[in-house]
């Protein structure tokens, strides 16, 4: 299997509008979530 890595960074706002920003300036915003961590807004 090939592996990936990602850049990422973390951010601190959150909101529809916040995300259309960031979406205009090229950048991707994400959420990670797993069963032993709290959900993490990303920037990719």
């Amino acid at each position: 299997m090939k592996q990936v890595i990602l850049n990422a960074i973390k951010r601190e706002k959150t909101g529809k509008e916040i995300c259309k920003k960031l979406r205009k300036q090229g950048l991707i915003p994400a959420i990670i979530y797993g069963p032993y961590f709290q959900p993490l807004n990303l920037l990719l």
